[in-house]
């Protein structure tokens, strides 16, 4: 299936500018939707739009956007109020600078982006920038208009080949973890042995991450749940695992001796030695 372009402009950096695509990299094809019913009758709910002072049902066409600057008060702003924005990031995803990947905290990671060349004119253009990038070991740090907002945006190359932007959050938009008083906290009685374990621990259930052994177990039992009730089934529950294990200590030994015992590879039996049949 065929992927239509989110967004359509160019990128610049120093004098080079070549024009780009930018693609969605996400879906929420794992989420069941659900519509709102009357529980009464179980017809849907729809939502009108409606408007006091007219007392009559408003079309989509009809509504436009305001700013209550006062009570009561508003001023409209139409698509071309926004056309009219002295904003380049509408047109143009201008590189500001170039950082170490690493040096951006992941909490500033909105949503992803696939970025590829707009024409074949630009392959040349976007492959140097791609490499470049690649031999420095470096990302770019950009701005760039959607729907309506300013972004700060991170373009690095992606290893199945384009380049991937990914929006970031503002410092604002970020809250911080003064605000969570339950982070204040202070622990002094970590004993040397109970590290020791956790880390032995860790160290049993390291492993490559590959993000295909996971799947979400959530939205697949609530399409169990829906087939059952599709097929007039009673909806059976397991029971909640309990737990025995109340000691800090006792609970990291059981954990890292099952994380042994499912590391351990397993014993092939012995090869019997041939030999002739007794009656």
């Amino acid at each position: 299936m065929h992927v239509k372009a989110s967004w359509k402009g160019s990128i610049s950096f120093g004098m080079v500018y070549f024009p780009v695509n930018v693609y969605t990299a996400t879906t929420d094809a794992n989420d069941v939707k659900f519509n709102q019913l009357h529980a009464k009758c179980n017809t849907r709910i729809r939502y009108k739009k409606y408007c006091e002072n007219c007392r009559q049902e408003v079309d989509s066409s009809e509504i436009v956007r305001g700013y209550e600057y006062e009570k009561d008060r508003y001023i409209v702003v139409s698509d071309e109020d926004y056309e009219k924005l002295p904003v380049k990031s509408k047109r143009v995803i201008s590189i500001q600078n170039f950082v170490d990947e690493n040096a951006i905290d992941t909490i500033y990671f909105d949503k992803s982006y696939y970025i590829s060349p707009g024409n074949v004119g630009a392959n040349k253009a976007f492959e140097l920038f791609r490499q470049a990038m690649l031999k420095a070991k470096k990302v770019g740090i950009a701005k760039i208009t959607l729907s309506s907002n300013e972004y700060v945006a991170m373009i690095k190359p992606y290893e199945r080949g384009g380049m991937l932007l990914t929006l970031l959050f503002y410092a604002n938009e970020i809250r911080s973890t003064e605000q969570i008083t339950e982070l204040d906290y202070k622990v002094d009685n970590i004993h040397e042995n109970e590290m020791k374990m956790a880390v032995s621990l860790i160290n049993n259930m390291s492993s490559e991450f590959n993000i295909e052994e996971y799947r979400n177990e959530y939205q697949e039992a609530i399409k169990k749940l829906i087939q059952s009730k599709v097929e007039g089934r009673e909806i059976v529950s397991p029971p909640e695992v309990q737990s025995n294990i109340i000691d800090l200590m006792d609970a990291l030994k059981a954990s890292v001796e099952a994380t042994q015992k499912a590391n351990k590879p397993a014993k092939q039996d012995k090869p019997r030695k041939a030999g002739r049949k007794t009656s």
